[in-house]
């Protein structure tokens, strides 16, 4: 069995040094990097803010952080029934 490792999206700020797993992940990094370094025209440059979920059966269900381990997707959603992806609708109605 090949084990996952489950780490972050995009952040938009460092919240620790120790999230993002030594390599430049933030959204701030990232745009900073297009518009001053790569030289990209600010009208050019679209930020996305992902609408849906992504989910992994944990290896552990007591590690359940950043860089655990992960057997696979997680359970395919009632709508989208896409194993390891959750609709915005379908995060919202776990949630509230």
């Amino acid at each position: 069995m090949r084990l996952r490792i489950i780490l972050n999206h995009l952040l938009t700020y460092l919240l620790t040094v120790t999230v993002c797993c030594n390599y430049n992940c933030l959204q701030a990094w990232t745009i900073d990097y297009w518009l001053n370094k790569a030289g990209a025209p600010k009208d050019k440059v679209i930020v996305g803010i992902s609408t849906y979920g992504t989910t992994f059966t944990l290896a552990n269900a007591a590690r359940h952080g950043l860089k655990a381990s992960s057997t696979g997707p997680g359970k395919a959603g009632k709508y989208t029934q896409e194993p390891g992806t959750l609709a915005y609708y379908e995060v919202l109605g776990d949630v509230i």
